[in-house]
């Protein structure tokens, strides 16, 4: 903007008065949004100490309580933070600090006041059950306080309940697919209405980490081999969105593009062993089509991968993405890999090797020291990779550090040369 304002300067297009006053207002806009980003975070902070210490001064004389007081702090709190959120709806609407902290009090007196009731009558239970319930009865506050930070608490607590059920149980789960499906119309209404706000930095990261593990929890419904797929066909996802609706964004806030690199690169080198395709656990894509109900996880990927198109759809424009023909050629090399397990094997070292080219590659054309380095880190891990079942002598493996390491300084020296001339 301010190069902007010069150029009009310069063109006559506003005289520097005006420049002067502009550059003031969107510097004291910025500093409110600091202020009021910061005022959030120690509220919501405040919150949550106050909360805990509370619990543990009750704590200490909870045994010696009646059992009616006891219901009565468990359920107290609830409607007193139930009150506030109300007073916050009339009093206080469209204010995002009020409405985030009116939020988060509901959301804990929500799991004091289960967890309190529990304990009282000693009812017994697992995580997940309570888990399922806290979900449910605290989804409701994400729409009507329009509350990122409950919104965030709903993920993580999806992600919980699914680290807590049993991965070898024969019974299908709707539960996490049901809230996952609900959370993702909710972050791409947000997505649309508000764009790529710091404050939903956090999604970013969860949301991918979530959907990994959800697809994983699907493995006693499937065989390994399309659990593989579905895995290629998710992180295929994450690139499609981080390099579209992220596009131009750092690091630290496109979680998805982490999420697509890593879980690619990691998938490959796994296909790269020798054991996972002489392995017996691994059944024929056949016997995978006639042993396995494959027909209810096809249509959960269907629906993630239909939102996640319905997401970038209108974002045309793109950012250059060096490892999205990787997850389609493992995918190929998956399905041909099932009828021939030495072509798969080679296949995929094959896959892995011309991924750290391309890395490189991009890195040289670029000028770009940060992917250029990437690509040799991922280089450098193929090869450590192949040294778990090759033979190598220590000399040879020496040898071939040394070699990545001159590598690495060369090209790193030819781009800092290329970019001082």
């Amino acid at each position: 903007m301010k190069a902007d304002l010069e150029e009009l300067v310069s063109n006559k297009v506003i005289d520097p008065e005006t420049a002067r006053r502009i550059r003031e207002y969107y510097d004291l806009k910025s500093k409110a949004s600091k202020a009021s980003r910061l005022l959030l975070i120690l509220s919501i902070t405040g919150i949550v100490l106050v909360g805990l210490g509370l619990i543990l001064l009750i704590a200490y004389n909870w045994e010696s309580l009646p059992k009616a007081f006891k219901l009565a702090f468990a359920f107290l709190p609830l409607a007193a933070t139930q009150t506030f959120g109300l007073w916050v709806l009339v009093k206080k609407g469209g204010l995002v600090l009020w409405h985030e902290s009116a939020a988060l009090a509901i959301l804990f007196a929500v799991g004091i006041a289960m967890s309190l009731v529990t304990q009282i009558y000693h009812i017994e239970g697992a995580l997940s059950g309570f888990l399922q319930w806290w979900i449910i009865l605290s989804a409701p506050l994400v729409p009507v306080f329009i509350s990122d930070v409950v919104s965030l608490a709903v993920w993580i607590g999806t992600g919980w309940y699914l680290t807590s059920i049993s991965w070898t149980r024969s019974d299908y789960d709707l539960f996490a697919p049901a809230v996952i499906l609900l959370a993702l119309g909710w972050y791409s209404w947000r997505l649309r209405h508000e764009g790529l706000k710091k404050w939903m930095t956090f999604h970013h990261w969860v949301i991918p980490i979530v959907l990994t593990i959800y697809i994983f929890s699907l493995a006693p419904h499937t065989c390994n081999r399309f659990l593989l797929i579905a895995l290629l066909t998710l992180f295929m996802g994450f690139g499609g969105v981080a390099f579209t609706v992220f596009k131009g964004q750092g690091l630290l806030t496109n979680g998805f593009r982490t999420g697509q690199f890593l879980g690619t690169w990691i998938t490959g080198i796994i296909l790269g062993f020798e054991f996972y395709w002489t392995s017996p656990l691994q059944d024929s894509l056949s016997r995978c089509i006639a042993d396995n109900p494959v027909f209810l996880p096809l249509v959960n990927l269907a629906v993630l991968g239909y939102l996640a198109y319905a997401l970038f759809r209108r974002f045309k424009e793109s950012e250059p993405d060096d490892l999205g023909w990787m997850g389609l050629a493992l995918i190929a090399v998956v399905i041909a890999g099932s009828g021939y397990p030495g072509f798969g094997h080679i296949a995929a070292n094959i896959i892995l090797l011309a991924g750290s080219a391309r890395i490189i590659y991009g890195g040289l054309s670029r000028e770009n020291l940060w992917l250029l380095n990437l690509g040799l880190l991922t280089l450098a891990s193929w090869v450590i990779s192949r040294f778990f079942e090759t033979n190598i002598s220590f000399v040879w493996k020496g040898l071939l550090f040394i070699t990545l390491g001159i590598l690495c300084f060369g090209l790193n020296w030819f781009i800092l040369k290329k970019q001082r001339t």
